[in-house]
């Protein structure tokens, strides 16, 4: 008779992943798969050191595939690599997540925003403990997709206007979220 045992996916650890970097159209699935993986490795912090080689086999990719999507996060700025040394001599990377990257906004995002204004989303006004047992407090805006957006604001238009008017307020948001 065979024993079948269940183990808890989060045993060996949990990182989290933003959805700016999901959604990110420039982004090869190898270089979400890269920032997933170093950032499991950071937990709840920013800071993580897998070697490459551990990194590359437990992806199942190759040096220069790793190295090539790797620069991507780079450039994007979405990672920034330490290099730690002792005694002069290097001895690993230290990966830091970046907490925030510098974006242009797109010619219309202002216009978008005079049109139809969003709350001010302060979450600085509320101290720790009023934060403490509420999960995703000020970063998930579902309200953006509220039927009075959709059905009230929106009624002339199309579904793709609806769709690319959505996109530009959450763009917005985001924009707002990360310059406070």
């Amino acid at each position: 008779m065979t024993q079948i045992y269940e183990t808890d996916v989060l045993v060996a650890g949990y990182g989290i992943i933003p959805k700016l970097v999901m959604k990110d159209k420039d982004l090869t699935i190898e270089a979400k798969a890269i920032y997933a993986y170093i950032a499991s490795y950071a937990g709840a912090g920013k800071k993580a050191y897998p070697s490459v080689d551990l990194i590359c086999s437990d992806l199942n990719i190759g040096k220069n595939r790793f190295q090539k999507h790797r620069k991507c996060l780079i450039e994007k700025g979405y990672l920034v690599i330490e290099k730690v040394t002792n005694k002069g001599r290097f001895t690993n990377n230290l990966y830091v997540i970046s907490q925030t990257i510098s974006t242009t906004p797109e010619p219309n995002e202002e216009a978008t925003a005079i049109q139809t204004p969003l709350p001010d989303f302060t979450a600085e006004a509320e101290s720790i403990t009023d934060l403490q047992g509420q999960e995703n407090h000020a970063s998930n805006n579902n309200n953006l997709n509220s039927n009075c957006l959709n059905n009230n604001n929106l009624n002339n238009k199309t579904d793709e206007d609806d769709d690319d008017q959505i996109n530009k307020q959450e763009k917005t948001v985001q924009k707002n979220w990360q310059e406070r």
